[in-house]
Formats: C-alpha cells, sequence, structure tokens
C-alpha cells in the first residue's frame, strides 16, 4: 500500500509545536542538559565516595550543600518531583501504599498528571530522553526495563551513550538504580554500594571521552543527583503493624514511614521507635496530600516495616539521611562555587527549562537556581530560600507532633 502524498508529508514533521526556544538569561542554544540521579544516594554518602571524574566536574562546577528531597522519600514520588519541578499534592505520586479494612493493604492508583518537563521543551521544539526512569514521563525516547532496574550499571550506561549520540536530545536524563538496590540490601554506604558509584563514575568518564572526541563535551551541563538517601531499617516494627491490622486500626505502612488515622496517634507515640507525626495540614504544607483524619508517622533510624523483605536499609522517613541528596552543576555556563542555601530537588526541572529555554510551566513549584550560573537569585527566590531554612530547623528539630505554624 502507498501512502497518500500529504500523509506521507505530515509523517516527516515532528509531532511538536514550530517555536523557537524561549530566550532566558541563562539559555544557550548549543547547550545540552545530561541529568543523572543516582538512586538512594544521600549527599553523606555522595562526599565520601571515591568518585574521581565526578569530584573533578564537582571542583569545576557549582554544588549545593543542602539539596532535599520531597516528601515522602520514596523512589517513584520523588522521581515525579524531580521531572516535573513540583510536589506530590500536585503530581499525584506520594505513597505508594494505602490501607482499607475492605481491601486491606493495596498500591496507590497512578496519576492522570502530565506536565512534565520534557513537555516544556517539546512544547517549544526541543526533544528529551529518559534512560531507566519511569518517571520522566512524555520524553522523546525513553528506554526502560527491568534489566535496568536495580542491577546493569554498564547497560544503563550504553545506552545511554547509545541514545545520546543517535538522537542528540537536548535533555538526556539517566538513572543508575544499582546503588538503591544495593543499599537496600546490604546497608547504607556498604562497600558494595561504594564500589557501584565507582562503577557509575567509570562509565561517566567513558562518556564524557566520547563526548570529547565528538566536539559535545563543551555544550554539556552536567547535573548529579538523588531521588533519596537511606536509613537502617535493621529493628522491625512488624510485629506494631501486624497487631494493628489485627485490632482492625488503620495503618498503610511505607517503608520507613505509617500513614495511620489521627485515632492512631496516641498509642503510636508510646513508642520509642517515632520520629515525627505530620498531620493532614502539615502534610499539604510539605507538599504531600493525606486525607483528612489521616497523619504521617516516621520512625527513627534503625526502624522501619520489612514485610517479605529481607532489607537492612529503607527509605520513606524524614531523617537527613533520608532527605539530604548530592546536587551538583557543572560543564556549559555553570560558575564554580558552593553554596548553603536550602534547596528542593523540585528547583531541578525549572532550571533545566531555564537553561534550555523552554516553556514555563503553570505547575512548577521551584525556584530557578540563577547563582549556579553566574547570576543573582531574583527577590521571590531569596524569600524562599528564607522559608525553607526555616521549615528545614524545624523539621530537624526536637519536636515530634510537628505543627503547622512553625511551618508556614
Amino acid at each position: 500500500m502507498t501512502l497518500p502524498h500529504d500523509i506521507k508529508e505530515r509523517l516527516r514533521q515532528p509531532d511538536i509545536p514550530p517555536f523557537a526556544p524561549r530566550e532566558t538569561d541563562l539559555m544557550h542554544e548549543d547547550r545540552r542538559v545530561v541529568l543523572i540521579i543516582l538512586d538512594g544516594i544521600s549527599k553523606f554518602v555522595f562526599d565520601q565516595a571515591n568518585i574521581p571524574t565526578i569530584r573533578t566536574l564537582e571542583k569545576k562546577g557549582f554544588s549545593y550543600d543542602h539539596c532535599v528531597t520531597t516528601t515522602p522519600t520514596i523512589t517513584y514520588s520523588a522521581h515525579t518531583s524531580i521531572h516535573t519541578g513540583t510536589y506530590p499534592k500536585v503530581h499525584g505520586i506520594g505513597l505508594p501504599w494505602t490501607y482499607s479494612r475492605e481491601k486491606g493493604i493495596h498500591r496507590s492508583g497512578d496519576s492522570s498528571f502530565r506536565s512534565y518537563l520534557s513537555d516544556s521543551l517539546k512544547m517549544l521544539g526541543m526533544s528529551s530522553a529518559a534512560v531507566s526512569d519511569g518517571a520522566a514521563k512524555n520524553s522523546f525516547v525513553s528506554v526502560y526495563g527491568e534489566g535496568f532496574f536495580g542491577h546493569s550499571i554498564a547497560d544503563v550506561a550504553a545506552e545511554l551513550r547509545h541514545v545520546f549520540f543517535r538522537y542528540r536530545p537536548k535533555l538526556t536524563a539517566v538513572t543508575f538504580y544499582a546503588t538503591d538496590t544495593l543499599s537496600h540490601f546490604f546497608g547504607v554506604g556498604h562497600d558494595l554500594v561504594h564500589e557501584a558509584l565507582e562503577d557509575i563514575d567509570e562509565e561517566i568518564a567513558r562518556f564524557a571521552e566520547e563526548l570529547a572526541d565528538q566536539g559535545e563535551l563543551d555544550n554539556i551541563t552536567w547535573i548529579f543527583t538523588a531521588d533519596h538517601g537511606m536509613a537502617s531499617t535493621k529493628n522491625s516494627i512488624d510485629a506494631w503493624v501486624d497487631d494493628a491490622h489485627s485490632r482492625g486500626l488503620w495503618v498503610a505502612p511505607n517503608g520507613r514511614c505509617l500513614l495511620v488515622e489521627d485515632s492512631v496517634v496516641p498509642e503510636l507515640l508510646k513508642e520509642d521507635w517515632i520520629d515525627k507525626v505530620l498531620q493532614h495540614d502539615v502534610c499539604m504544607s510539605l507538599g504531600l496530600n493525606v486525607d483528612e483524619g489521616r497523619s504521617l508517622v516516621t520512625v527513627k533510624p534503625g526502624f522501619g516495616y520489612l514485610g517479605a523483605h529481607a532489607e537492612v536499609a529503607n527509605h520513606g522517613g524524614l531523617t537527613e539521611a533520608e532527605r539530604r541528596v548530592p546536587l551538583v552543576f557543572s560543564g556549559s555556563g555553570v560558575t564554580a562555587g558552593q553554596s548553603d542555601t536550602p534547596v528542593e530537588t523540585v528547583d531541578i526541572a525549572p532550571t533545566i527549562a531555564e537553561a534550555l529555554g523552554g516553556a514555563w510551566l503553570e505547575t512548577f513549584a521551584g525556584r530557578v537556581l540563577m547563582e549556579a550560573f553566574g547570576h543573582q537569585p531574583s527577590q521571590e527566590g531569596q524569600a524562599l530560600s528564607h522559608k525553607r531554612q526555616k521549615q528545614y530547623d524545624y523539621l530537624h528539630g526536637p519536636d515530634v507532633v510537628l505543627e503547622i505554624k512553625h511551618l508556614s
């Protein structure tokens, strides 16, 4: 069968509006961004790692000492926040498990949210690619499979190189899950985790060499970050959860946090493993949508719900080991420097959109990290940083039952 001429012509055209990139203070026409997510790696583990290639990029670039991920510190939710630049209460990917007396524990449904960083670029004629990251929706090229999830660093890196040099996307996002998987089963900062980071570093070096060989290296803006960190779960809280279910209490365990009815909180406060209690209004202020009458309860390091998994580390809580993640910019347009101003992973997407001249999405909740590119933050950005510092200090303070008045 021969296709009509007009159909052939339409198929030759990209499925994007024919607009030029938006001019911004940060935009550089030849720039391409490579976003590398080191799954499950806290700022503390990152700083201890033997990663000479990444360390060189860090020294030449701009790094943040106090970057925190979104609440809850759970993979799919945190990844989605990175790729949307907004919080779970907006993008709809929050706690993975809920509980009802009729159904027991069950997985939460998918979200219908469709405003991703890839859409920001596509709206202005730019392509994006996602390698080994199922949360990076709507990318022009997306390569994701079970073979990548948690295991082969070499396969993920090979696919990264193939996708970049085959399609030359303006944004390439890649996730290395091996560090997360190894941390779960061997512990936070285990030797195998550090060996995995060293392997990733070698793959980054190889990729950089190929970029240099093809004359692309000077146009690359590198971003290194993580979705969350980890904390020990050697002491199980399963017995308490199982007993609560047997008594008909509404409890949904999510690694190192529990979603419970408010009526359960007084009983939980008697347990020595409770870290923080966040009622509905506090959760909403931190960007997590929790039904009224329910609270998020996080647990101290060393404790967690294991279920059927023999894990020695997990995440989902509010400790610094779980919330603080690395954030490093390097390469094209980036100014050498360092900042201890609190920033969040929701800042990554709007910063990339600004650096590439993408469309500004109304759902962006983060700020553009202007200082990484040698510009002063806006007054709004400075005010947001002040608010975040106040929140950070309170969340990691002594109070167990958090109050909304200290977070607004």
